[in-house]
């Protein structure tokens, strides 16, 4: 995976035509539209935002989910419409530069520090994010994950600027459609009244519910892999808490698949299985 980030990378690096400044931070302008809303969408509905999101719309509200999302999508629409054309127009490259236009130099190195400030949070709850999810798939220290996280995400924006970087952009929203859409329902039908409201009232019922014991779409889902699978084909999935047991059986009940292994969250319960096509 980190090596297709670096892939990726490397082919929007080759659309730096002079490698001046403005190639590197703002794409010498001439970033297509899709390219840009995308890396936009991926800017802001990224890991960090996802897990975050998920943990307090669970820990506190629905309210508190829609409240990032909400508030996000009318800074953007904000933006667009009373400082994109200015910013354009100007040519500057960074929020800080039309009120060093304004300001000075002065007002604008203060002003700088609490950007530099957020941006170093914002970098840091990233790279946390990423590292927290390869430690989990690769199953290695969080530690050392975060650390190649920054390795790779420092080397590819080097390499291409913010061709890069919408590039990546791209390709990890892409992985991030794939994820949601491959989320199985695993609760099961009798755990409806221990849910908290705001899952259980607004969540659609096909999205979370899966049968009584809450494998139904799971069993259908090991039953169909062999005949999707070439030889060798990994079939990988998310389960529910406490059904490792059932998951093991259902794998080694198929003749067509073998179990690899059970792989445990950060918090050392099992979450994940991987199997393979015999």
């Amino acid at each position: 995976m980190y090596a297709s980030f670096m892939a990726v990378g490397w082919f929007a690096s080759r659309r730096v035509r002079e490698g001046t400044a403005a190639d590197l931070i703002v794409a010498g302008r001439a970033m297509p539209f899709w390219v840009a809303a995308l890396t936009m969408t991926a800017t802001w509905v990224d890991g960090g935002y996802l897990l975050g999101t998920t943990e307090g719309a669970y820990k506190s509200s629905l309210q508190l989910g829609i409240q990032g999302g909400l508030c996000f999508g009318i800074s953007l629409i904000l933006g667009g419409v009373f400082f994109a054309a200015i910013m354009r127009r100007f040519e500057f490259t960074t929020l800080i530069d039309p009120l060093e236009a304004r300001f000075g130099k002065r007002w604008a190195a203060v002003l700088f520090l609490p950007a530099l400030a957020g941006e170093l949070f914002w970098s840091a709850e990233l790279l946390v994010a990423i590292g927290s999810t390869f430690g989990v798939l690769l199953g290695m220290p969080l530690t050392t994950a975060i650390l190649l996280s920054a390795v790779v995400t420092t080397a590819y924006t080097v390499l291409g600027g913010m061709w890069s970087v919408a590039y990546t952009d791209i390709f990890q929203l892409g992985l991030v459609a794939l994820g949601l859409a491959a989320a199985l329902p695993y609760v099961l039908d009798g755990a409806r009244p221990a849910l908290q409201p705001e899952v259980r009232d607004h969540e659609p019922a096909v999205a979370l519910y899966g049968g009584r014991e809450g494998l139904d779409l799971v069993t259908r889902l090991a039953a169909e892999a062999p005949r999707r699978l070439r030889g060798g084909g990994y079939l990988v999935f998310e389960f529910g808490l406490g059904q490792d047991v059932e998951i093991e059986e259902l794998i080694w009940g198929s003749p067509d698949l073998e179990l690899i292994e059970l792989r445990r969250d950060l918090q050392g319960i099992a979450r994940t299985v991987v199997a393979r096509r015999r």
